[in-house]
């Protein structure tokens, strides 16, 4: 019979209690979900969604990448990763280019009219972010990213010990 595996260990002071388990995750859910909609709404005129603008921003930060180099740095898998280069690719937003060097590896690169839609990102980011904090005192603001960046750190350090079993 199989025992159901151990809970990761927590440094917590206390067991976080069941109703506020719900609360958080729920809240946590439906933030994200609201400024993934907000961006896709204000993003639309620019021709990407929020699940290309990364990966068009990284190509204008970084061009000539692969798809396996992107998905890795994006942390996508690499089929999803080929999804969302397609789509760029059908709006003309990316290009892939063959190695001349190795025929058999073909690099990616912002077009022009996707270097114009990412250079529209940041402001449409700012804007949706902005809706959000709305009547949040900075230092409200400081505290929140402090305590989400010490989330990440921690499903950070949960991720590389599973890596390692």
């Amino acid at each position: 019979m199989h025992e159901p595996p151990t809970p990761p260990r927590s440094d917590a002071a206390e067991p976080v209690a069941p109703g506020l388990v719900l609360d958080i995750g729920s809240a946590l859910k439906g933030v994200t979900m609201s400024i993934a909609l907000q961006l896709d709404r204000r993003l639309e005129p620019h021709g990407v969604t929020h699940a290309e603008w990364k990966p068009l921003h990284e190509l204008c930060e970084r061009p000539r990448r692969t798809v396996a180099e992107m998905a890795e740095a994006l942390g996508i898998s690499p089929g999803g990763m080929t999804r969302t280069l397609d789509r760029l690719e059908e709006k003309r937003l990316v290009d892939r280019v063959r190695s001349r060097e190795d025929r058999r590896v073909v690099t990616l690169a912002p077009t022009s009219a996707g270097r114009q839609a990412a250079a529209a990102v940041p402001e449409v980011l700012r804007h949706v972010i902005d809706l959000h904090l709305a009547g949040f005192e900075r230092a409200e603001r400081d505290a929140l990213l402090d305590l989400l960046q010490r989330m990440r750190r921690n499903a950070d350090a949960i991720a590389r010990r599973e890596q390692r079993g």
